[in-house]
């Protein structure tokens, strides 16, 4: 049995109420437009952290998207500044997709997101990327936040592997993202339960 993760960081969940920046908005929700989306607000002497759930189907979308989590927290906290609000964690729920990936690649690519991230630097970024013809690639830069990560692994991966890029996980190596992790995963259980006799992952939810 798993042991329970104990929460050191403290965390404000707006998950619970999906965002849908979609340019394509339909009924029927795709995993792969589904991101999970963790930010570190600085305030004072302290750092607060926020995750939230964007539907976006591009990444101006998800852009958009980020945006308008950063203005929410905005209002929870009226005296910071944008400046004061980074995403820093962003995971696409299709990765939770039992079929999406083998268990052994899995494991070969936490292995190398191990080793990528083996020292603290909050300003080193991994961004885990299915590329050009369905291949996967993790592209490292340092970088202030997870969005400018995805901007920059985009353009390394077009000349890396060709067009094309479905962002699957950014991260650095802080400790909160193993917090984030935790939380992705029931962040996903509530997105299932929105199932209606449907199977969970690439097919579709009601």
């Amino acid at each position: 049995m798993k042991s329970e993760v104990t929460f050191r960081y403290p965390h404000f969940d707006r998950s619970r109420f999906p965002l849908d920046v979609r340019k394509h908005k339909a009924t029927e929700i795709l995993w792969e437009n589904c991101y999970f989306i963790g930010f570190r607000i600085s305030v004072g002497h302290r750092y607060d952290y926020q995750h939230s759930l964007v539907l976006a189907d591009g990444y101006q979308e998800l852009q958009s998207g980020v945006s308008s989590e950063v203005e929410a927290i905005l209002k929870r906290y009226p005296e910071l500044y944008k400046s004061d609000i980074t995403p820093i964690y962003i995971r696409n729920l299709q990765l939770l997709d039992e079929e999406f990936l083998s268990d052994d690649t899995k494991t070969e690519i936490r292995e190398e997101i191990k080793d990528c991230l083996s020292k603290r630097d909050d300003t080193h970024f991994i961004v885990l990327g299915m590329f050009s013809k369905k291949q996967l690639g993790i592209i490292e830069m340092h970088t202030s936040d997870a969005m400018d990560a995805i901007r920059k692994a985009i353009s390394k991966g077009t000349e890396l592997y060709g067009n094309g890029h479905l962002t699957l996980e950014v991260r650095n190596s802080h400790p909160v993202n193993f917090e984030f992790d935790s939380l992705v995963l029931q962040t996903a259980a509530r997105m299932k339960a929105l199932e209606d006799d449907e199977s969970i992952g690439s097919r579709l939810l009601n």
